[in-house]
């Protein structure tokens, strides 16, 4: 038998081996508890323009690298029926005070299947923007990672300057 009688003759193993990892692979990613995503979206982009325009639809139009607001475009929205806030702080601290009408929703609480029924009890056709203390805070973070991982929200942004400007920027109002 010739080397390439060897090789054709192969060619059936060859795909076997192929089709059967990729099953495996894919069978394994699907259930771990932090799988990686295979089709990504692209993040939605938000502009000040847009923003100011306080529509979700001008907000879905647009794609990019940015998934962050400021404070400014806080202001702009912060009473728009069409955005959620999601304060991702303690309770307490929420307690103290918070933005507006956020919801708290705490990603660090001893009860995860509470937590887990908080993130799918919210609004799909609203665009909502998560905030914690700012700074080193990744509160928002773990919220906002949850939520892409569900995969079936719309638009969401975080604001990362968060609770610690927003008081900042209050108190010299």
């Amino acid at each position: 038998m010739t080397v390439r009688e060897k090789i054709y003759n192969s060619i059936p193993e060859i795909l076997l081996i192929i089709i059967a990892s990729s099953i495996m692979g894919f069978a394994f990613n699907y259930f771990r508890d932090d799988p990686a995503k295979v089709i990504r979206k692209a993040p939605a982009k938000i502009s000040d323009v847009k923003l100011f325009d306080q529509t979700a639809e001008a907000l879905n139009s647009e794609t990019g690298n940015s998934t962050t607001v400021s404070y400014k475009q806080i202001l702009k929205i912060i009473n728009n029926p069409k955005f959620l806030l999601i304060d991702a702080r303690n309770p307490e601290s929420y307690a103290e005070g918070h933005i507006g009408n956020a919801v708290n929703i705490y990603p660090l609480g001893d009860d995860e299947y509470a937590y887990m029924e908080q993130i799918f009890s919210l609004p799909r056709d609203k665009t909502i923007i998560i905030y914690c203390d700012g700074g080193n805070c990744d509160l928002s973070d773990e919220v906002y990672n949850t939520m892409k991982e569900a995969d079936d929200f719309g638009d969401i942004f975080l604001y990362k300057a968060g609770w610690e400007e927003w008081i900042a920027k209050q108190s010299d109002r």
